[in-house]
């Protein structure tokens, strides 16, 4: 049961890191590096924050219960897709804003689907139930543990690249961040989910 426990630990932790990167390369991010004015960085930081992450909270309960079967299935598909749209932000030259803003949706999207399921996962585990609420503190402690570099490293990446005169070049490392922790993080929650589903199917043949 331990190494499902990690893995469930290491998605949800990648899953709140690619989070706070995404607070940062939201409004930040287009007003520093697209010169946009307040109001539209602020009115965008407000919806990819913010309201995509009330809907996104919706479709990832929907889709875990009635589609994917599964809230370990459904943070690795959010991963996956967080990883795609910060894959596809980080090799887009940042000139176009209109692209940038919809790749940033995809992003955001895939971040608050895994955040909306972020410690559902440990619960699927079935795990003995002496042992349940120290998995449960184990999975928690990992999955916020990010807040103790996450922010440091992205505001003094974003702020010294910004003091160098290029604060795109920042970005493009908070980007590049994003895509390995989310791409970890999918590796991980596939990785559980194959694990859950053949011990799953041993316990069915054994009944």
């Amino acid at each position: 049961a331990r190494p499902r426990v990690w893995a469930a630990g290491i998605a949800a932790l990648c899953v709140y890191w690619s989070y706070v990167n995404l607070i940062y390369s939201s409004a930040p991010y287009l007003s520093l590096v697209f010169k946009a004015t307040d109001a539209q960085a602020g009115a965008f930081g407000i919806f990819n924050t913010g309201l995509v992450g009330i809907f996104a909270g919706l479709v990832a309960g929907l889709l875990a219960d009635y589609v994917f079967k599964s809230s370990t299935r459904m943070m690795a598909v959010a991963l996956t897709v967080t990883a795609i749209g910060s894959i596809a932000i980080f090799m887009l030259p940042p000139t176009n804003i209109w692209v940038a803003m919809v790749l940033l949706f995809i992003m955001a999207f895939g971040v608050f689907m895994g955040k909306a399921v972020i410690l559902a996962p440990i619960a699927e585990l079935n795990l003995p139930d002496e042992i349940n609420g120290s998995a449960m503190a184990v999975g928690s402690f990992l999955a916020y543990a990010s807040i103790l570099w996450g922010n440091p490293t992205t505001a003094g990446l974003v702020d010294r690249a910004t003091e160098a005169g290029n604060p795109a070049a920042g970005y493009q490392q908070v980007f590049m961040i994003t895509v390995g922790a989310s791409v970890v993080g999918a590796l991980a929650a596939w990785a559980l989910d194959y694990t859950n589903r053949r011990i799953a199917r041993k316990a069915e043949v054994a009944a």
